[in-house]
C-alpha cells in the first residue's frame, strides 16, 4: 500500500458494505495508510506475499479492485494486478487509469466512491463462465513474451526503415 492508493474509496466501501470483506495483499510502504485501514474490521491487510501464492488468494476474490488516485504518478503506470485479475478471470473494477481504459468494457471504470460501490455491486450480480473465459483471452495476449515480441517487431521494422545500403562514391574503386 502506497501514497497512490485510494484510502478514502476503501473506506467508503468498508463502511458501506459492512458485510464485505476487502482484502490487500502487498507491501505497506504507507504506514498512516495502512493504520487507517485497519482501524474498519472488514478490511484485511495481509501484508506481502509470495507471488507464486497469490493465484490461491486471488481465486477467493468475487471482483478485483484498481483503485488508485488519480495524479501524475497513476497517469503513467500499467497496474500489474490488471493482468494477474484478468489471467484469474475475474471482473475488475478500477480507477480511470489510460492504460486500464484500453480495455473497454472487459474494465469496470469507477469515477466516484458511489459509482465503484455500484458497479462492484453489478460484477458481483453478472459474474458468469463466458465473461471469465473472454478475461482470460486477453490477459493471455497480453503475456511478457507477447509485449516482449511486439517490440522486437517494432525496432525491427524501424531498423529497416533507417537502413541505408552502402554506395560506393567513386567508381571504380
Amino acid at each position: 500500500l502506497g501514497g497512490w492508493v485510494d484510502g478514502e474509496a476503501l473506506g467508503f466501501l468498508a463502511r458501506s458494505r459492512p458485510d464485505w470483506s476487502i482484502v490487500l495483499i502487498g507491501p505497506m510502504h504507507d504506514r498512516s495508510l495502512a493504520r487507517r485501514l485497519e482501524a474498519s474490521p472488514n478490511i484485511h491487510l495481509l501484508g506481502t506475499k509470495r507471488y507464486e501464492d497469490l493465484p490461491q488468494f486471488v481465486h477467493r476474490f468475487a471482483v478485483g479492485l484498481i483503485p488508485f488516485k488519480l495524479n501524475r504518478l497513476t497517469q503513467s503506470i500499467d497496474p500489474i494486478k490488471l493482468y494477474e485479475y484478468l489471467a484469474a478471470g475475474k471482473p475488475v473494477v478500477a480507477s480511470d487509469l489510460p492504460e486500464v481504459r484500453r480495455f473497454g468494457d472487459l474494465v469496470s471504470i469507477y469515477h466516484s466512491h458511489e459509482e465503484l460501490l455500484e458497479l462492484i455491486e453489478v460484477n458481483l450480480k453478472e459474474s458468469g463462465a463466458a465473461g471469465a473465459t473472454r478475461r482470460r483471452r486477453v490477459a493471455m495476449e497480453n503475456t511478457w513474451e507477447q509485449r516482449a515480441a511486439g517490440i522486437a517487431s517494432a525496432l525491427s521494422q524501424q531498423f529497416r526503415q533507417l537502413s541505408v545500403p552502402a554506395v560506393d562514391s567513386e567508381p571504380g574503386v
